[in-house]
């Protein structure tokens, strides 16, 4: 489940500022947070997204997924459990 979303964040990101990927809708998903992020020494500057996905009526699922402040050269890369 977190592949697709990560994919629609990813096009959604391209057309625009990361704070506005609050505003997306998507499907048993609330977004609760979307920051722009500056590099620091060990980590890129990246788009910080969490969301909470709601799949069942009586699941709470908290994620959180960092995108590429810059798509060039990039890869997208998702890790979790399940």
């Amino acid at each position: 489940m977190i592949g697709p979303i990560a994919i629609a964040l990813t096009a959604a990101l391209s057309g625009g500022p990361c704070d506005e990927l609050k505003s997306v809708s998507l499907p048993n998903v609330t977004i609760t947070a979307a920051e722009a992020v500056a590099a620091a020494p060990a980590v890129p500057a990246h788009c910080r997204i969490a969301a909470v996905l709601t799949p069942s009526a009586d699941s709470h699922i908290e994620i959180e997924v960092w995108l590429p402040a810059s798509a060039q050269g990039s890869g997208a890369t998702a890790v979790g459990r399940a």
